[in-house]
């Protein structure tokens, strides 16, 4: 099991113009916008895997992984793995394999609370909503060979694809 904990502090002090609704300056008096937010990120895992060998020229590598995420917004997934690979001679290797993948947002972007802060402001940002950031999900697919040419020199060839999914 694998627990990751990262703690965001942001202590900023930004100097702005005040400016009406349409974004005329309305003041040459600076006001001060303080912006001192906090934030904790947890992440935990849990991943299990196996290999099977269905004869002595084809293994079945599979797994199952469990991952959550809590910071500006929270979600979790279960994700499946497998993998086949088939030595069809000495030194050639064929396989092919699916893969779920989670990934948490990045922690260091920035709340809404802190962008509405500068609303009518020489710093007002241009698009003042939207969604909170979520997890990256994608089922992944790839096939490939392998042929050892010597003990130095290995080529390989493989194709995949990432279907991306929120």
């Amino acid at each position: 099991m694998y627990v990751q904990t990262e703690h965001l502090t942001s202590n900023t002090l930004s100097q702005v113009l005040p400016t009406d609704d349409g974004g005329a300056q309305i003041s040459d008096i600076p006001i001060s916008i303080v912006d001192d937010s906090r934030n904790t990120q947890t992440m935990e895992s849990v991943y299990l895997q196996d290999e099977w060998r269905i004869v002595p020229v084809v293994t079945v590598n599979y797994g199952l992984r469990f991952d959550h995420y809590t910071a500006f917004s929270s979600g979790s997934q279960v994700s499946p793995r497998v993998n086949i690979v088939w030595q069809a001679l000495e030194n050639t290797t064929l396989h092919a394999g699916y893969s779920r993948f989670f990934s948490p947002p990045p922690f260091e972007l920035v709340a809404n609370n802190s962008i509405l802060k500068f609303l009518n402001t020489t710093n007002a940002p241009e698009v003042t909503s939207g969604d909170v950031v979520k997890a990256e999900k994608s089922n992944y697919y790839d096939v490939g060979a392998q042929q050892k040419l010597t003990n130095e020199l290995t080529v390989g060839w493989i194709v995949t694809t990432n279907r991306r999914r929120t």
